[in-house]
């Protein structure tokens, strides 16, 4: 008779092993496609965010063509695009768009116009961001609006 006790506590470790084995293995599935799809989110908002601020550049320099000195372009991006800020830096030969925390990031040219740009700090997405282009000083200049 006692046999028969021990074997049911036995078939219910097993089955409560089994059920937990399965529900881990399920939640760790369902994880893992949330990661993958905020990382292809996140890579696509850097790819367009890069595409933005170039047409913004180009319209920019195609605007200061008819005889003004400076353009400016204010732009308000949302704060967390998948859980994650997004960081712009320019440089003389790029655009560079960063996702933080996760420090991926997209370097793209401005449509061959990044001659004369002024290398400035990194500038991140919770406040509004001035694109502005300086003909006199054939400057592209991306800046925290204050």
């Amino acid at each position: 008779m006692a046999m028969k006790g021990q074997s049911q506590i036995i078939q219910f470790i097993l089955f409560f092993m089994i059920g937990m084995a399965v529900f881990f293995w399920i939640g760790t599935t369902f994880r893992d496609r949330v990661d993958v799809f905020s990382g292809d989110i996140l890579e696509f908002n850097r790819r367009e965010m890069n595409s933005h601020f170039s047409a913004l550049a180009v319209q920019g320099l195609t605007q200061c063509k008819q005889g003004c000195e400076n353009v400016n372009f204010t732009t308000r991006l949302s704060n967390t695009t998948a859980g994650a800020f997004t960081e712009f830096s320019l440089n003389s030969s790029h655009l560079t768009v960063t996702s933080r925390p996760d420090n991926d990031e997209f370097a793209g040219e401005m449509h061959n116009a990044t001659y004369g740009i002024n290398k400035i700090g990194k500038v991140t997405s919770n406040k509004p961001i001035v694109l502005s282009y300086s003909k006199n000083q054939n400057i592209i200049e991306l800046r925290v609006l204050q």
